[in-house]
């Protein structure tokens, strides 16, 4: 009798006295994770992109160093985005700026540091709530590319991007930044440029000596000749350019010069509605489906090593007792290996015309179809051209990225598989363009 009396009373310390056996509670609930930022116009958190049931616990139980007094914003979550939004009106103005709010039964994190000012342009909305549609479009991108990433939208203007830019770099719990602001130019032809933009070369420096990945796009040129227009932002910084997969055709739209290509056009969530989707393009989306696929590589990666830790000693995986540690760089260097080249006979004018995503589109929530001369519009921005077989890297910078590559990514990264060899012209070409990035922004 004795012995079951003290069988039952070690089992009571043991489950309501943990601390005693040195058991911490944030161990225990730790998993690999990769965190995302998104610097943009907000984000509709009541759409079904987003919707995570199952995620109830508190960031800070489970992503290392992330704020404990980060405050949980429950909102309804019904099938219409308008009744939603009237019973959490209130909840939206109570909100803050600079204050940091996790959204439970979701993947989304957030903070603003100003309502949707592009470029200045003072527009009314609410705190992270999405009131023009971008950052909900960039953040459905990612969402799909990686359902398990955990996304933090960083809602800002273009007046206070550098404030925006300056507080995400130092947050230690962020693996990855999606700039979704076209702000590499050089010369800089535009007021806001100057004034506003100015200094965004050392944040982004500083975000990757912090040891995270910084991606922004390369930006739509459609008005002029794209060569003319861009020249690839500071090598730092990973920038994207266009490219259609549908098709296998270069987008002409896209600024070139990129480090990669990846999808111009893209299926994505839209901004007032829980359920609706229509499609969108530019370099807007190309960005955010290479800020998924390295979310994807990453996670892969951790869930393989069960690395439940973020950046440790500037790597995105540091397991010393392993003699393993993954490096910002080191992620890069396999993507310009694995990202894919294509051949000009890959291109399909017959997959241009009938599997092109605006075909059948319709506005959401009305569903009425895309007039035909907005279809003539969207059929000359979303124009492609077929890629260069004989030097591909002069149109595709390393190459298209999306998923197909992440398991092979990894292996690499993992050691399970070689590093696949990109062409000499390839490598000369690319290194060449890295040291005329350094020279211009190193001046």
């Amino acid at each position: 009798m004795q012995k079951w009396i003290l069988s039952i009373l070690i089992i009571i310390i043991f489950c309501f006295q943990p601390h005693i056996y040195g058991y911490n509670e944030k161990i225990l609930h730790s998993k690999p994770h990769v965190v995302v930022a998104i610097i943009d116009s907000g984000i509709n958190v009541y759409h079904k992109a987003f919707r995570r049931w199952g995620e109830t616990m508190h960031p800070s139980r489970y992503i290392e160093g992330f704020p404990e007094d980060a405050k949980a914003i429950n909102l309804t979550f019904c099938d219409d985005w308008r009744n939603n939004y009237e019973k959490d009106k209130e909840i939206w103005k109570s909100l803050q700026e600079k204050k940091l709010y996790w959204f439970p039964h979701t993947n989304i994190i957030g903070i603003s540091f100003g309502q949707s000012t592009w470029y200045g342009r003072e527009e009314p909305g609410n705190v992270i709530l999405d009131d023009n549609g971008h950052g909900t479009s960039v953040s459905s991108v990612i969402a799909r590319m990686n359902p398990n990433a955990t996304i933090l939208m960083v809602e800002t203007g273009g007046n206070k991007l550098k404030e925006a830019l300056s507080w995400v770099v130092n947050q230690s719990w962020v693996d990855i930044i999606d700039i979704e602001f076209g702000v590499w130019y050089k010369p800089r032809l535009f007021f806001w440029t100057t004034v506003w933009w100015k200094g965004l070369e050392e944040i982004t420096k500083r975000g990757i000596e912090n040891g995270k990945i910084i991606i922004t796009a390369a930006g739509n040129r459609p008005w002029i000749n794209p060569w003319l227009s861009y020249i690839s932002g500071p090598p730092w910084v990973l920038c994207i350019g266009g490219a259609e997969s549908y098709c296998h055709g270069i987008a002409c739209s896209s600024a070139k010069g990129a480090d990669y290509l990846s999808s111009f056009t893209q299926i994505t969530a839209f901004y007032q509605s829980t359920t609706d989707y229509w499609p969108n393009s530019g370099n807007s989306l190309s960005a955010p489906t290479v800020t998924g696929t390295i979310s994807s590589i990453i996670l892969k990666a951790r869930l393989a090593l069960n690395y439940t830790h973020g950046i440790k000693n500037r790597a995105l995986i540091d397991l010393p007792e392993k003699g393993i540690k993954i490096t910002n760089w080191g992620v890069r260097n396999v993507i310009n290996h694995t990202a894919v080249y294509w051949n000009t006979s890959d291109w399909s004018f017959y997959d241009w015309i009938f599997k092109w995503p605006y075909r059948n589109a319709t506005f959401p929530p009305t569903r009425e179809p895309f007039p035909w001369w907005f279809k003539l519009i969207l059929r000359i921005g979303t124009l492609t051209v077929p890629a260069n077989s004989m030097a591909p890297w002069l149109q595709m910078g390393w190459g298209f990225v999306n998923e197909s590559i992440v398991n092979e990514s990894v292996d690499v990264l993992l050691g399970k598989k070689e590093m696949p060899e990109k062409p000499e012209g390839a490598l000369k070409y690319m290194e060449n363009i890295y040291r005329l990035r350094q020279k211009i922004w190193n001046e």
